[in-house]
C-alpha cells in the first residue's frame, strides 16, 4: 500500500511561459501610462501612435493603480478593441481620473502612485 499523498503534491505545478513582452517593452508602456496621466493633468494630448510593431498589435490590457500599497484605480479592455500602446494609455487616464471608486488624482498623487498591467 502507498503512503497517502499531500494535497499540494498532488496538484499539478505551473510551467513558467516566457515573457510576451520584453524588459524594455514593459518599462516603455509603465512610463507611457504615467506620462497619459501627466499629459491630462496638463491639458495636452499625447501621442499614442505604437512605436513597434509588436505594441501595435490589439490587445485587451488592465490598468492599475496603487497608491500607499492600496488599490487606486482599476480599468481596463477585456476585448482587443485597440493597439496595446493606445489600450494602455487610455486605461491608465481611465484608471486615475474615470475609476468612480476614487477620487480622480491629483498632481501632488501621482509620483507616489505605482502601475501594474495586466
Amino acid at each position: 500500500m502507498s503512503p497517502p499523498r499531500s494535497a499540494a503534491a498532488a496538484r499539478p505545478q505551473p510551467v513558467p511561459m516566457p515573457a510576451e513582452y520584453s524588459a524594455h517593452e514593459r518599462v516603455r508602456l509603465l512610463q507611457l501610462a504615467h506620462d497619459a496621466i501627466l499629459a491630462h493633468l496638463d491639458g495636452r494630448e499625447l501621442d499614442i501612435t505604437p512605436p513597434t510593431p509588436h505594441l501595435a498589435a490589439l490587445r485587451g490590457a488592465f490598468t492599475t493603480l496603487h497608491l500607499n500599497a492600496e488599490l487606486r484605480g482599476c480599468v481596463g479592455y477585456i476585448f482587443p478593441a485597440y493597439s496595446l500602446y493606445r489600450t494602455i494609455a487610455e486605461t491608465a487616464v481611465a484608471a486615475a481620473f474615470h475609476d468612480t471608486r476614487f477620487y480622480p488624482i491629483t498632481r501632488e498623487l501621482h509620483p507616489k502612485s505605482q502601475f501594474l498591467e495586466d
